[in-house]
């Protein structure tokens, strides 16, 4: 049966995307991670940490991200920590990750690790994160896959228990070559986990799998301008205990940096096509949709200093409080980055 989406939890995962959160608030208005020339390419494939400076670097905003990329002794390769806050989907947003990575120019290998604890309601909530990041560059191609296991614990008054083991992955290949980098990512995510005693248990199922077939395109106009192009073919499947939903996607991402002096002003734009097949119990129910969406941000660079801001487009499009009347923060984030020398 086709028709409209009932109301429910389900209606909040309508919109899953694949989303690749970056240090420089740049790749977040622009287009895809995989495709942007700045040091979150690195940290997603640790073989091409080589390509970037040396630097240390901050973003603040509904993602953070501290950072550092150095040297390696004698030459060997390049390290890279970075620690970040909000970075699984159903994690709560202060639970950090660590993750500590080695690259050259022919091979890269990374590790990722967090804790968390807290304790609520006479309840005591454990959360662990493993994972291994590795990568290969061969000619043109880098190749990158990541494995990761997750698990949780909650022990509460009623000595109920909910346990999650499972592996999760992902997979990135680029071919990059100036000025197009075709790229595909693949990726499954298991947040399924058991509830209950030893003696009696039931398992709920959440699975999200993610398959994404693009290319990005950068071109330099002139001194002043450059453009950049992400088209691109997006499935997300999700699967729950009592239900499923598909999410079908042509994606057109993309922007412009605009460079005068020492101020770039980035403009980027994301379209999106949908049809979405949900499936509730016994029935089918279709829907086609279209987002379109923007974000604009201000950046100041002063030699070996990157700074600047994301702004909120309610400001744009409501304008100030002295017009609106409306209590708007100007700046959704701040992103910094230190470039150094060896």
């Amino acid at each position: 049966m086709d028709g409209s989406s009932p109301s429910g939890p389900i209606k909040y995962r309508r919109f899953i995307t694949l989303l690749v959160f970056a240090f420089y608030s740049e790749t977040y208005i622009l287009g895809n991670a995989l495709t942007m020339n700045n040091i979150e390419q690195g940290f997603i494939m640790p073989s091409l940490l080589y390509k970037y400076d040396n630097s240390l670097f901050i973003e603040t905003g509904f993602v953070e991200n501290y950072g550092l990329k150095i040297p390696a002794p004698k030459e060997l390769g390049f390290f890279g920590i970075r620690f970040t806050r909000s970075l699984f989907k159903n994690w709560k947003e202060n639970d950090p990750f660590i993750e500590i990575l080695y690259g050259n120019d022919l091979f890269g290998l990374g590790l990722i690790y967090s804790s968390y604890r807290d304790e609520e309601m006479n309840n005591l909530v454990e959360r662990k994160n493993y994972g291994v990041n590795a990568s290969l560059n061969l000619l043109y191609f880098t190749i990158s896959g990541k494995v990761y296991r997750m698990d949780y614990e909650d022990v509460s008054w009623r000595n109920t228990k909910r346990n999650k083991n499972s592996l999760s992955y992902d997979v990135n290949i680029i071919y990059s070559r100036f000025p197009f980098i075709p790229f595909f990512h693949l990726s499954h995510n298991d947040f399924s986990y058991e509830e209950g005693t030893p003696a009696d248990t039931t398992l709920f199922k959440d699975i999200i799998d993610t398959i994404s077939l693009g290319i990005g395109l950068s071109q330099q106009i002139n001194s002043m301008v450059n453009l950049y192009l992400t088209p691109s073919l997006n499935i997300n499947s999700e699967k729950y205990t009592d239900n499923s939903m598909v999410l079908r996607s042509i994606l057109f991402s993309g922007g412009a940096e605009i460079n005068i002096k020492f101020i770039k002003f980035v403009i980027g734009m994301c379209g999106r096509l949908n049809q979405e097949i949900e499936d509730i119990d016994t029935l089918s129910y279709t829907d086609y949709n279209q987002v379109i969406y923007y974000r604009t941000g201000l950046f100041f660079v002063l030699k070996d200093f990157d700074f600047g801001f994301v702004l909120n487009n309610d400001i744009l499009n409501n304008g100030p409080f002295f017009i609106s009347g409306i209590s708007i923060d100007p700046i959704l984030e701040f992103g910094f980055n230190w470039r150094f020398k060896d």
